[in-house]
């Protein structure tokens, strides 16, 4: 998507890099790379995608380690939810801690929003 306005500014990318959570429109990437940036979360490889009726979810493949205890997981969850309120206002309905490579991504590495969507509304997308 690319689309030269009146002034002469050129936006570019894709039009479902944005989300709407309760009437505001969120950059997508600029949350994801956020996310990405936290300790634990593989680079490049957290979402967020919302459905119709006002839910999102935030999903991040995390590394696998056999030191990872139950209380780094719910420090992750808390940091991954502090961040994505603190970006967009509005609390994620759910956080994903992913194994690596389940993430729905394309096959040139773009996130699969509508399918990450479609698996966390039917429980198909599996958690660590």
């Amino acid at each position: 998507l690319a689309t030269e306005l009146a002034e002469g500014l050129l936006v570019c990318g894709r039009h479902d890099d944005y989300v709407v959570l309760r009437g505001r429109n969120i950059h997508c990437p600029s949350l994801e790379q956020g996310l990405s940036s936290l300790v634990g979360v593989r680079r490049g490889r957290a979402g967020i995608a919302a459905a119709p009726d006002g839910r999102w979810v935030v999903a991040a493949e995390i590394y696998r380690s056999g030191r990872r205890t139950e209380e780094w997981r719910r420090s992750l969850e808390w940091e991954i939810r502090s961040l994505a309120v603190a970006e967009t206002g509005v609390r994620p309905s759910e956080v994903l801690l992913l194994a690596p490579g389940t993430l729905p991504m394309t096959s040139s590495g773009k996130l699969q929003r509508q399918e990450l969507l479609r698996r966390w509304a039917s429980g198909a997308i599996e958690t660590i």
